[in-house]
């Protein structure tokens, strides 16, 4: 199993750091539900795909942190887009 580290991240989407990491990969059905229980990971399945997450907010339930093996992630630039064009939007 492997869990993506570093859950203090700020969300994108509310600027909360009620965050914890995407876990995937194969695991006990006993160990994944201790886990689960504490709120140390979201099961994020058995395979880690293209654009699969690595975080999740607890307070506006959003994941984020998309990655593409090889590259940086690239949701975090995608949703402060989306927030300018709301602001922006909303004063016309």
């Amino acid at each position: 199993m492997e869990v993506l580290k570093d859950s203090q991240k700020k969300c994108p989407e509310c600027d909360s750091f009620s965050t914890v990491p995407y876990a995937y990969g194969h695991m006990s059905e006993e160990a994944h539900k201790e886990r689960a229980k504490k709120g140390e990971y979201i099961w994020g399945g058995c395979v880690i795909a293209n654009y699969s997450p690595t975080d999740y907010c607890k307070d506006c339930e959003q994941s984020f942190g998309k990655r593409v093996f090889g590259r940086k992630p690239i949701q975090y630039e995608t949703n402060i887009f989306i927030k300018l064009i709301r602001t922006l939007s909303s004063k016309f």
